[in-house]
């Protein structure tokens, strides 16, 4: 799901709680296809995200 920080002030927090109080996009919530612990990438690389959905 695509989210627009400058529209969404919870998202927007969520991105600066991430980034040491930065608003840096893309940041990504990723839940693993397999289950486990989500994980949280900034400007991640498509490698980085296929990895992490167990791709």
């Amino acid at each position: 799901e695509e989210v627009n920080i400058e529209h969404d002030p919870e998202s927007a927090a969520f991105v600066e709680k991430a980034n040491g109080g930065n608003q840096t996009v893309p940041t990504l919530r990723v839940v693993p296809a397999a289950g486990g612990e989500p994980v949280v990438m900034t400007n991640p690389s498509l490698a980085q995200v296929k990895q992490a959905l167990g791709a």
